[in-house]
């Protein structure tokens, strides 16, 4: 994991911005600096939620490397489908575990 850690990043709780149309360049805006920092988290369960078509070169590279005990392949991953679905997919595969 790595993350941008310098004080130009606002705190994910910030979440104001002004309402401006894509075309119209915010003179007051200020980019972030990029500092990062690799970091690692213990987690029990990670979800990734990436893409907008079917590609199962995660699942498979996970499967190959042996990444965790169960590795579930859902979502857009498995099927390119609704939100609805995959959030379903979702909750019965957590339901299962």
């Amino acid at each position: 994991l790595v993350r941008n850690v310098s004080p130009t990043v606002r705190p994910p709780d910030q979440v104001w911005r002004p309402i401006l149309p894509r075309n119209v360049h915010n003179p007051f805006a200020r980019q972030p600096a990029l500092v990062e920092q690799r970091m690692s988290l213990a987690a029990d369960l990670v979800v990734f939620a990436i893409g907008l078509k079917s590609n199962d070169a995660l699942h498979r590279a996970c499967i190959e490397a042996r990444t965790a005990p169960e590795i579930h392949n859902i979502g857009d991953s498995f099927r390119v489908g609704r939100v609805f679905d995959a959030t379903k997919a979702g909750y019965a595969t957590a339901s299962a575990l």
